[in-house]
Formats: structure tokens, C-alpha cells, sequence
């Protein structure tokens, strides 16, 4: 195995009391290798996720958050490709994993290219992320970067919309947007299940991959992001906000849970 080690990326998040930008001085460091090295697209690939502490020994205190030991996301540089993966999808995770802060997961990437790795952890009760960039050789290359500026999709049954009551956020400046889900003679949905912990979760990427964030809906009011809490929507609307930190293109990711399915939803968005 060759192992290859990306600096963090600066990861920028929802501003407010659902926000995720929890990492803090002493965070552990994300170190991430792959099986093979690089990865090749259409080839299963084993991406090994190491926490690091400041003198680069195994990072005590990980914690289950939401039922997973580690939260990590994917996408693509064409904005086209997204994945949500956890240890826990491909077998268990024991105390002896936790303690030794090593964990993985596995995927196929379907196209070649740049990708963005990000990831969220509990660590001591507190919440910390990292991030890394994956060159993924082969073929076919990504394509062009995704053009789609649909505000209403239809993902299986049902129709969901994105609301920017406020029109095209504008950079530095907190964004009120709403997830709206409709079935498919467009009546409200109204009994949305809660998934990981939240009712909806959402990842924002920019167009680069240099910045990046994972968060869940607006409630008003403090939770710890590492500790479940309560439902508060059901449908059919969910409100999130997000600050992002520059002008330029991101992609909006969103994750539901209905009827026991989860469902994956994307929106490009225009930040000025």
C-alpha cells in the first residue's frame, strides 16, 4: 500500500446554532490512504481514515455520533457525483477501532478526477472534521462541470424544490433557503423520517472543492452536534441556512429519509 497525505482543506460551514464547523485547537488530524493507490475508476477502492492528535499518536476519545463512528462525503470536481459513507455500512466497528482511531471505507469511483474527501467525527464530546483532495486516474473522465440549475426535481416519487426566498446568496452573508417535498400530484409531504440524527442533512461543495461544509436544518436553537435530538419537521418544508465564505458556483447536496428510503437531491447555486 502506498499511502498519500493531502493537506486539510479550510472547511467553512453554516453559520448559527446548526452549524458544523466544530473543529477546535487540539482537532485531530485526518490522514487518508488508499487500496489501490491511486484509486482507479470502476475499481473498488479501500479509503483507510487515520486520526492523528499533535504528536502524531492515535487520537483518543473518538465517539459514535448518530450511530456512526465517522461521517464521510464525496464529490466530484464536475459536481456531478456524491456519496454519504460510514464504516458501519460495510461491517461492524468495535471499541478496539474507536480506540485505535483507524477505520475505512470502501468505493467506487465512476468517473476519473479531482474529488473532494470530507469528513465529521465526534472526538471527547466535541465535533471535528478534516478534508482531502483525491486524484482518481483511468477512464472515463469527469465531465463537463454540471450545468443544472432546476429548482424542482423529481427524485422517485416525489418532487422536491429549493426555495431561495432571498434570491442568489451573496457571499460572507448568511442564506435562508428551504427544502420543499411534494409527491408526485404535488401534495405535501408531511411525514419525513428523521436520518442520522437530523431530518435532512446537507453538503455543500464549491466548484474548486477548496471549501466545504455538512450540516443539518435551522431548528432555532442550540444542540450539541454530537448528541441526538428531537424531530421538528416533517414536512413538506425544511429550512436550512448556510454562509458561504467567496463568490463563485457550489453544489447543494440534500439527504432525506421517507418510507425507510433515503433519498439524494442536488442544486447549484450561484453565490455572488
Amino acid at each position: 500500500m502506498r499511502r498519500f497525505i493531502v493537506p486539510t482543506l479550510l472547511s467553512l460551514t453554516a453559520c448559527g446554532p446548526d452549524a458544523h464547523e466544530h473543529s477546535h485547537e487540539g482537532a485531530a488530524k485526518l490522514t487518508v490512504s488508499s487500496i489501490p493507490h491511486p484509486p482507479a475508476a470502476g475499481l473498488e477502492t479501500r479509503l483507510e481514515l487515520s486520526l492523528t492528535d499533535a504528536h502524531g499518536n492515535a487520537a483518543a476519545g473518538l465517539e459514535r455520533s448518530h450511530g456512526r463512528s465517522i461521517h464521510v462525503l464525496l464529490a466530484s470536481k464536475d459536481l456531478l457525483t456524491f456519496a454519504h459513507l460510514h464504516p458501519e455500512d460495510f461491517g461492524p466497528v468495535g471499541e478496539a477501532d474507536l480506540a485505535a482511531a483507524k477505520l475505512s471505507v470502501r468505493y467506487s469511483f465512476p468517473t476519473a478526477g479531482s474529488y473532494l474527501a470530507f469528513a465529521d467525527w465526534c472526538r471527547k464530546g466535541m465535533g471535528e472534521r478534516g478534508a482531502s483532495r483525491l486524484d482518481v486516474a483511468g477512464q472515463p473522465a469527469q465531465a463537463s462541470p454540471d450545468g443544472d440549475f432546476t429548482r424542482v426535481k423529481a427524485v422517485g416519487p416525489l418532487k422536491v424544490a429549493l426555495h431561495l426566498p432571498g434570491g442568489n446568496p451573496v457571499a460572507g452573508q448568511e442564506a435562508h433557503f428551504e427544502l420543499d417535498v411534494r409527491d408526485g400530484s404535488s401534495a405535501p409531504v408531511t411525514d419525513l423520517e428523521m436520518y442520522l440524527g437530523a431530518e435532512a442533512h446537507l453538503f455543500w461543495v464549491k466548484e474548486d472543492l477548496s471549501v466545504a461544509s455538512h450540516g443539518h436544518p435551522h431548528t432555532g436553537a442550540a444542540h450539541a452536534h454530537c448528541a441526538d435530538r428531537a424531530q421538528v419537521y416533517f414536512g413538506p418544508k425544511v429550512p436550512f441556512r448556510a454562509t458561504f465564505p467567496s463568490p463563485g458556483r457550489y453544489k447543494l447536496w440534500l439527504e432525506f429519509q421517507r418510507g425507510g428510503q433515503v433519498r439524494t437531491v442536488g442544486y447549484l447555486v450561484d453565490v455572488q
